[in-house]
């Protein structure tokens, strides 16, 4: 039960930062942001990429908290979230973007969690 609520939460962290957006080319099954439509919302919306970027390491850390762990990333208390947003798109813009290492189809929750986890990793 206690997980159920913990990715009910999750779940409405990240949404919450998303607004009222939807993906470029929702589909009929579930919708997520690639790493190619995220850098179109970044480069069109910074504040709603931001807005992103912050619920999803907010949801994170709060389940983090919660398990009295560190699952993914632990980001120092210096950084600033626009720092986080200039390493996270920077990063993807030079994802190789086609072929077999085209990492940019996936989804942009998870990249930005790799990301984050290669630049911040847990202790």
């Amino acid at each position: 039960m206690q997980l159920i609520f913990k990715l009910l939460f999750f779940s409405f962290i990240v949404n919450t930062a998303l607004g009222q957006q939807q993906p470029a080319q929702p589909s009929k099954s579930w919708s997520y942001y690639t790493g190619d439509m995220f850098l179109t919302l970044c480069d069109n919306d910074p504040n709603t990429c931001s807005h992103y970027i912050t619920g999803l390491i907010d949801g994170l850390k709060t389940v983090d908290r919660w398990n009295n762990t560190c699952s993914y990333f632990s980001i120092p208390q210096p950084v600033t979230n626009s720092v986080l947003y200039e390493i996270i798109t920077k990063t993807l813009e030079q994802a190789p973007k086609d072929g077999a290492s085209d990492s940019r189809k996936f989804s942009a929750s998870s990249l930005t969690i790799r990301i984050l986890s290669k630049e911040f990793p847990c202790p």
